[in-house]
């Protein structure tokens, strides 16, 4: 049995919410630590919300032989996810979420924590022995796979089985969670060993908070966001319902009466959408709203300077400056190759060679004047 360290605290933030959401959040997070205490090795140490620099993941597991692995908990209830890419974003009905790029940044802070305060301990590249995972409590791998099978099997057979190694759900927390877990790592570091002395130093020091951090205001604007969009979404239900029976009315009309009725019911609808466009667009702090729709190829934008897009693709190349502090990318949507830029003021999730995301920016040309590049402005 594993030894898990802040259960006190989760069980006192857990006493202290207030908003249902955190209540259910709290209880999640408990029953998992609970579970992974269970079947995890006697050597293996749990420590729920740990302290490590600016981030705080959900949970960090330390373990003798695999090294670190950083764990966030989702439960989502499955009614309220509408769709899902393979990089792990997923459309739910309060908006898209990305729980594994929400654990995947805590690894670029975990690694220079442990580089800044473990150095002397010989740890090597600890980047290569930090992994992660997102454990869904709220619904079981079958039902998710059988909710969205159209979706994955468009996928590759190599984005299905990273999907899956890093997505854990609520029936495989049992006996099995240990070689999940141990397998949910980019790099396979064979026969990584953490002394007992260097194991307990790490852990000792470590400190756990019951205050769950605000990481850039994103769990702030994440609550307030929710209560707004359900009121809106039901609003708008209403909207659609009113019209649906004026539309089916309109028909049993002759053209006299609709025409004469038409400036009279449509001018009220007007005016009452244009209320709630306003109210959708102070709930959503003023987002951008898209404009236009999510592209998979780069085949039709050489000609479109300066123009806003949205794409999906793989990043085949990675380069930070630390001069300036711009990040320069190859994209790839599989067939053609596209440069990018990140600029030093642009707040984006950590990103790795080899993964998928949407990005959202504007065609520019290259300093050469031979072609195009993004301008990324923001990444899911």
């Amino acid at each position: 049995m594993a030894i898990l360290k802040g259960k006190a605290e989760l069980l006192k933030s857990l006493q202290e919410a207030k908003r249902p959401q955190d209540r259910k959040g709290l209880e999640a997070e408990i029953k998992v630590g609970d579970i992974l205490s269970k079947y995890l090795p006697e050597d293996t140490y749990i420590i729920a919300q740990p302290e490590i620099g600016e981030l705080q993941p959900d949970f960090l597991i330390i373990d003798p032989n695999f090294g670190f692995r950083l764990v966030e908990v989702k439960n989502i209830n499955i009614k309220n996810i509408e769709g899902v890419l393979s990089n792990g974003v997923l459309r739910t009905s309060f908006g898209n979420r990305n729980p594994l790029s929400q654990v995947k940044s805590h690894v670029e802070g975990l690694k220079n924590y442990l580089v800044a305060n473990y150095s002397h301990l010989g740890l090597g590249d600890p980047y290569k022995s930090i992994g992660y995972c997102v454990i869904h409590l709220g619904f079981s791998k079958r039902s998710f796979e059988y909710k969205f099978a159209n979706q994955i099997n468009n996928w590759t057979s190599e984005d299905r089985r990273d999907f899956f190694k890093y997505h854990l759900f609520s029936e495989q927390l049992d006996s099995g969670i240990v070689k999940a877990i141990e397998r949910a790592t980019k790099f396979r570091v064979g026969g990584y060993i953490l002394t007992d002395k260097i194991l307990m130093e790490i852990v000792e020091s470590i400190k756990v908070s019951h205050i769950k951090r605000d990481e850039d205001g994103y769990f702030k604007r994440f609550d307030e966001h929710e209560e707004k969009i359900a009121l809106v979404n039901a609003e708008l239900n209403q909207i659609k319902e009113s019209m649906q029976t004026y539309q089916t009315n309109r028909k049993q009309e002759d053209m006299r009466v609709q025409k004469k009725n038409f400036s009279f019911l449509i001018y009220p609808i007007i005016g009452f959408l244009l209320i709630i466009g306003f109210m959708v667009f102070t709930a959503l702090d003023n987002d951008e709203i898209r404009k236009e729709s999510v592209l998979s190829s780069f085949e039709s934008l050489d000609d479109r300077t300066e123009d806003y897009i949205e794409v999906q693709a793989k990043v085949t190349r990675f380069y930070y400056d630390s001069n300036s502090g711009t990040k320069f990318l190859t994209l790839s949507d599989g067939e053609r190759e596209m440069e990018a830029v990140i600029f030093k003021d642009t707040k984006v999730p950590f990103i790795e060679e080899g993964d998928t995301y949407i990005f959202e920016g504007y065609l520019q040309l290259t300093k050469n004047q031979k072609g195009n590049e993004l301008r990324i402005t923001s990444i899911q």
